[in-house]
């Protein structure tokens, strides 16, 4: 099976130009780094210690903040390597002010590539992130003997029925981790049964965090005025179906708000044209770009202000009246923002409790073998 995987993936990069081409006119591609996912890199790496996350975009990425943030405080983790599959990612990334920690792009997935990449950065440590399961990769960190955690790991049933059709192929890959720290009860089974040696239950990483202090403002008092409901994580056209569900609610409950959180942020002008072809449910136009202490200090909150959130601009904008809220959580401090919202939205991520994030003997995979 793995030939077969290896064939494909040499299919792939013979056409990976035009994928990336492609990539770049739509904007899910950068063209100053698309060269990293062939494991060109403009700069030299040393022989210091590294440690090496893999997170697939920004949901897992931001769950694993309070520990990279941990690790830069190890005086003897002198490096740390994170990659990501999409540009969003990486833009967020550049928010942070990291000191040792540094962004690239994951390779292709081939020998070829697979090889070069663990050759060029002689990780001590590979973490990857809950669903992020690399064959090559992961057969190339075992022959140099660098240990793989599979952190938050994550398998729903639908991908383990795909995992066990090929068991032979599943097992010669899951054997080859290290430590799995499973999420729930039911991706610890399947990683047993696919062959991972060593488990234990740590439970979802997105409710731990550092604590933070609750934050002076309290203009979203407010909301407890409000029967408040959210729609997270919302997709294409789902938004539209949300709106008009509002409008019938809002006939009978007349101090509704609605939030709506897009699970792509580059949505939110799309959206806001969306609703706004609903009987004016937002502002025809788009929104109107404030700052967001003071979006209630000025404003009448009895008629439902609408807010909208803009990843590019401000944290939130003034939409209209219609009490239907667009938020993006993942600029700006989520508990900061939701602190006095009582409990009518549900808070996740990594910044939510004071939790330790995980406990663990780090320094001892740190210390096994590299390439």
């Amino acid at each position: 099976m793995f030939i077969i995987y290896n064939l494909i993936g040499i299919l792939i990069t013979l056409i990976s130009p035009i994928i990336i081409i492609y990539r770049i006119m739509i904007g899910k591609e950068d063209p100053t780094r698309f060269t990293e996912r062939y494991c060109k890199y403009n700069e030299i790496n040393n022989k210091d210690s590294l440690v090496w996350f893999h997170a697939a975009s920004v949901g897992e990425m931001m769950s694993i903040v309070p520990i990279i943030r941990k690790f830069e405080k190890n005086k003897k983790i002198k490096k740390i390597l994170l990659t990501t599959t999409t540009t969003s990612s990486a833009n967020l990334f550049n928010k942070f002010n990291f000191k040792k920690t540094k962004h690239k792009y994951f390779p292709i997935d081939t020998n070829f590539f697979a090889d070069k990449f663990v050759k060029f950065w002689r990780p001590n440590l590979a973490i990857f992130v809950e669903s992020e399961i690399w064959p090559n990769m992961f057969k190339r960190l075992n022959s140099k003997r660098i240990p793989i955690i599979l952190l938050n790991a994550r398998i729903t049933n639908k991908s383990f029925k795909k995992w066990i059709r090929l068991k032979n192929f599943s097992n010669n890959i899951f054997n080859k981790i290290s430590l799995a720290l499973p999420q729930n009860m039911e991706t610890s089974k399947y990683l047993k049964i696919l062959g991972v040696k060593k488990i234990q239950l740590s439970g979802n990483l997105k409710y731990y965090g550092n604590e933070i202090k609750r934050s002076k403002q309290t203009s979203f008092k407010k909301f407890r005025k409000y029967k408040v409901w959210c729609a997270a994580s919302t997709h294409y056209n789902e938004e539209i179906i949300i709106g008009k569900i509002h409008k019938k609610l809002k006939k009978k409950i007349k101090n509704i708000l609605t939030i709506i959180i897009p699970r792509h942020i580059k949505r939110v002008k799309d959206i806001v044209d969306n609703l706004s072809v609903i009987n004016e449910l937002l502002m025809p136009g788009g929104s109107q770009t404030t700052n967001f202490s003071s979006s209630f200090k000025g404003s009448n909150f009895s008629s439902n202000m609408s807010l909208v959130a803009s990843a590019s601009r401000s944290p939130i904008s003034v939409g209209s009246k219609s009490g239907i809220t667009v938020l993006d959580l993942r600029s700006g401090n989520r508990k900061e923002q939701f602190d006095n919202m009582g409990k009518s939205v549900p808070i996740f991520g990594s910044d939510v409790t004071s939790s330790e994030p995980l406990s663990g003997d780090w320094e001892g995979y740190l210390s096994r073998g590299r390439a």
